[in-house]
């Protein structure tokens, strides 16, 4: 559960990348 808790808080900080 952890890892899919990492996964989704990673995928928010690539989506913040992408959107700049």
């Amino acid at each position: 559960m952890l890892e899919a808790v990492g996964a989704e808080a990673n995928n928010q900080v690539l989506k913040a990348i992408a959107l700049q």
